[in-house]
């Protein structure tokens, strides 16, 4: 509630970044017991920026020296803001790394920077990865048009082993496909649609299973019917294609109760 009164924007790249961090851990091997507290850590993983005033989150231009120290403290103001959350008595070490770690980077490019020495946890080298693709693929005011997954995925390889845990990047990009989960989709029939789980062909990887969520005219629709765009009609045509990838904040869907 709080990220969500702050910044729109921020609460729901938390909630993206919480449904990406499980699909990854589960990919990973990561044990059912403990997604649902990965994914609460990675929900919380931007709470810091709740201290950061929104015209410095919004600002459409360059950031000056002090924005830029503002956000670069967020993770540590997070890991202070939750030790400090009533009903947490002892702050899991999962909700403190992902908060604290989560723009470290592997190579420890990113920030804070430390001057003790420091071993990245799993949560971290997770979260490391989510955000920043959700990040960049994501419309903000200084960048209206999102970048293509494709073209994401291909800078965080460049980086892999770097910035980024090279057999976890890997595991990603099999987990969530050219395009990712609980993105928002336009069809050819203007019925808005959101992606369920990636393409079981790897040949077809940009056509995912999706939900369909509005009708041609942008109205809800309860229970949309699933859809496989691999699909093919008699002709052997694709029966249904994407048209366009769908900024959430866009239409104002919150496409987590999907998942629930």
């Amino acid at each position: 509630t709080t990220l969500r009164c702050h910044d729109q924007y921020t609460h729901n790249h938390s909630v993206n970044v919480s449904l990406l961090s499980m699909a990854l851990a589960n990919r990973a091997g990561y044990p059912k017991v403990e997604l649902a507290d990965l994914g609460l850590a990675a929900l919380f993983h931007d709470l810091g920026k709740s201290t950061i005033p929104t015209e410095v989150l919004n600002k459409p231009g360059e950031f000056t020296d002090e924005d830029w120290i503002a956000m670069r403290n967020h993770p540590t103001e997070g890991v202070l803001i939750l030790s400090r959350t009533r009903g947490i008595t002892n702050l899991p070490g999962r909700m403190a790394a992902a908060a604290f770690e989560h723009h470290m980077n592997l190579d420890f490019s990113g920030y804070p920077k430390l001057t003790v020495p420091w071993s990245l946890s799993l949560t971290g080298r997770i979260l490391t990865i989510t955000d920043c693709y959700d990040a960049m693929t994501s419309s903000r005011v200084y960048r209206r048009e999102p970048m293509s997954p494709s073209k994401v995925l291909n800078m965080m390889f460049s980086k892999s082993g770097k910035a980024f845990d090279a057999t976890l990047l890997k595991l990603f990009v099999n987990c969530v496909g050219i395009i990712p989960i609980g993105s928002l989709v336009m069809l050819e029939t203007s019925e808005l649609a959101v992606v369920l789980k990636p393409s079981v062909d790897k040949a077809n990887a940009e056509r995912p299973f999706v939900r369909v969520i509005t009708d041609p005219q942008g109205n809800a629709v309860d229970h949309g019917r699933e859809v496989d765009l691999t699909e093919k009609d008699e002709t052997g045509d694709f029966r249904h294609n994407i048209i366009r990838l769908i900024d959430n904040t866009e239409y104002k869907f919150d496409t987590s109760r999907y998942f629930v």
